[in-house]
């Protein structure tokens, strides 16, 4: 991805530039090019490198110093057209570092206002928390600039949302996305709906759905997952993707599994699985992959991914005779 990194009032900053080793770090393995940080005085200075950065990238980085982090924040926000939104759980613990402040009032409100619908990376305190606002480009991360605070983002939120933004990205950029849409496109044809078991790795399914349009009517989560006990994983999938079916009176049910070791030196295993509600075991079909553990986990499951829409789209073909006359 092409990332940008900016850097605002550094010069009041405590170990300012092991800071920006630590963040540029952080964001350097989704990096098509090597990171280093602009650096500006105020955000006036920084007004038109970050709108050509918006522009030309799919991640941005502002990272700003606690004595400008109100005024930064309040330009940015404006700048970018951003609406936002109180967020209420926050003001207890902004209340409780700052006294008895009104919610509307400016020392509180610039602490618990952010973006619609962006991620929040919260400081233990409530104070000076980051965020990601998302985009239909890009993703632009508002940090603050601090010696204790940015370590602790970086670590209990930042890392993370990271992997989840770069698997995104493949999605976006890779057939993932197409067979989404195309899939969406045979369901609404055929009159029919997926049930997608609920095991952990099934937000990996919806990330790059819930991007198209329609998508959350053709595929429902089905959330009562059973206990696997001592059955084997596929076993297990394939289980999960009949009861999905069976459950929701969904014409099929699919499944992705957690990740498994193959038992083979470093080797990993993703099992996925399609069910049709038609003729539940005998339908029911799982296949396996392995990758080395030098390959990154977004890599691997989107590739996962891959291959179950792949398979599911195949068996809407093989039992679906409407759909064998489309041209």
């Amino acid at each position: 991805m092409r990332i940008k990194l900016f850097a605002v009032d550094a010069k009041s900053v405590r170990s300012a530039l092991i800071l920006r080793t630590r963040v540029a770090a952080a964001f350097r393995p989704y990096s098509q090019e090597v990171l280093s940080f602009s650096e500006f005085a105020s955000f006036a200075e920084m007004a038109s490198p970050l709108d050509a950065a918006l522009k030309g990238c799919e991640i941005v980085v502002v990272l700003v110093s606690l004595q400008s982090y109100a005024k930064t924040k309040e330009l940015l926000l404006r700048s970018m057209h951003l609406k936002t939104e109180h967020r209420f759980d926050l003001f207890e613990r902004v209340q409780n570092e700052l006294g008895d402040v009104a919610m509307s009032s400016s020392e509180a409100s610039v602490h618990i206002e952010f973006p619609v619908d962006a991620t929040v990376f919260e400081t233990e305190n409530g104070l000076f928390s980051g965020f990601c606002a998302h985009g239909k480009k890009q993703d632009v991360f508002f940090l603050p600039y601090d010696e204790a605070v940015t370590p602790y983002l970086l670590k209990t939120g930042v890392a993370g949302h990271l992997k989840q933004l770069s698997f995104d990205h493949k999605c976006r950029t890779s057939r993932v996305r197409f067979l989404h849409d195309d899939i969406c496109g045979i369901l609404a044809e055929a009159g029919m709906q997926v049930a997608v078991a609920a095991t952990p790795a099934s937000r990996f399914i919806f990330l790059p759905g819930n991007k198209i349009e329609g998508f959350q009517r053709y595929f429902r989560p089905y959330e009562a997952i059973g206990q696997r006990g001592k059955q084997a994983l596929d076993k297990y999938t394939v289980k999960l993707a009949i009861d999905a079916s069976r459950e929701t009176g969904c014409a099929y049910g699919i499944a992705l599994s957690n990740i498994a070791s193959t038992g083979e030196g470093d080797g990993r295993r993703l099992y996925y699985a399609v069910a049709s509600r038609k003729t539940f075991a005998s339908s029911c079909l799982t296949a396996s992959f392995s990758s080395d553990e030098t390959d990154k986990i977004e890599d691997f499951l989107a590739e996962g991914v891959n291959s179950l829409f792949a398979l599911l789209k195949k068996r809407l073909y093989e039992e679906n005779s409407i759909l064998r006359r489309r041209p």
